[in-house]
């Protein structure tokens, strides 16, 4: 077997980063950074610690590409999205990676009271103290347009790279994907 191209010299590598240590490494050794999970409001101090990284190894940060996962619902369903868009993030709330990063992102209260009911084995009274502000803030979901401009605020935030993503669930509608693509293709 032999590809029909051949593979580029250098392989860029990129480090997915949420906490302020690897996103000073990604801003150290990494050609790209890809953020995750965290709120449009928070891109400029993430990229902050991406600087402080890249300072420290004498590069520049526009020698860096800065990328985000981006879980996004194009919907016309409000209340349907919001619930299955808390199933998922229950159990993002569980894992260490995050629960640091969450917390640091201002919703230390919510997550309180998810680990309370989490730990009770009561998961409905889990998901529902995930409140709205943070499920709007962590996700971008609505109408098409409202969908575009949530992601333009993260551009204008700094992100060069959107990564637009179905939100993790199976419980998403089997034509998640499809509108999604509809949404951004060009």
């Amino acid at each position: 077997f032999q590809l029909s191209m051949a593979p580029p010299k250098r392989i860029h590598i990129y480090l997915a980063a949420v906490n302020p240590k690897m996103l000073q490494l990604a801003g150290e050794i990494a050609d790209g950074v890809l953020l995750a999970w965290l709120p449009a409001r928070q891109v400029r101090q993430s990229i902050a610690e991406i600087a402080k990284g890249a300072a420290r190894a004498g590069r520049s940060l526009a020698d860096i590409d800065i990328g985000c996962y981006i879980h996004t619902a194009v919907t016309s369903d409000r209340e349907q999205t919001l619930q299955q868009l808390r199933r998922v993030l229950v159990g993002y709330c569980q894992a260490n990676t995050y629960i640091q990063g969450f917390r640091h992102f201002g919703y230390g209260d919510i997550l309180e009271e998810v680990h309370h009911h989490w730990k009770a084995g009561d998961r409905p009274r889990a998901e529902a103290a995930i409140s709205e502000r943070m499920i709007e803030e962590l996700y971008v979901f609505g109408t098409a347009d409202e969908c575009r401009a949530h992601i333009e605020r993260f551009r204008d935030a700094g992100i060069q790279l959107p990564v637009v993503a179905v939100p993790p669930s199976s419980r998403m509608p089997e034509d998640a994907f499809a509108r999604l693509v509809d949404t951004f293709a060009q």
